[in-house]
């Protein structure tokens, strides 16, 4: 029976989750500031390469501004650049999956620098 869990792109991590996360379920990450969210999101985003043919998506929920040094992390981990997907334009769901798509490697989805994130700013 194959695996039916995606890879976290961490072995060790895999092993305690029964190996891996279960595609179609939500998992939040949550931690103080400097734990490693960050660099465990790209990791799992380049796992989906091995894995899926092509790397994940990163979206972006906080509204610091500062895009997390998302794209040089990802160089330096992964020796490649992320593509930013601009934040001004909605994020088309129909086809999303589809094996074609282009989209861009990261959304920060909150572009608001210096305010609280309203309600009506989602």
């Amino acid at each position: 029976m194959a695996n039916s869990r995606l890879s976290t792109g961490i072995p060790g991590l895999d092993d305690h989750l029964g190996g891996g996360l279960l595609p179609g379920t939500l998992t939040c990450v949550v931690g103080s500031t400097g734990i490693g969210k960050t660099q465990f999101g790209l990791q799992f985003a380049q796992a989906g390469d091995g894995q899926e043919g092509r790397p994940g998506i990163i979206f972006d929920m906080t509204a610091r501004g500062d895009s997390q040094s998302h794209g040089e992390y990802t160089e330096r981990m992964f020796g490649r650049k992320l593509e930013q997907i601009k934040s001004e334009k909605y994020v088309e769901t129909a086809g999303f999956f589809d094996a074609d798509r282009v989209h861009g490697d990261y959304l920060q989805v909150f572009d608001y620098k210096g305010r609280r994130v309203t309600r009506r700013d989602m």
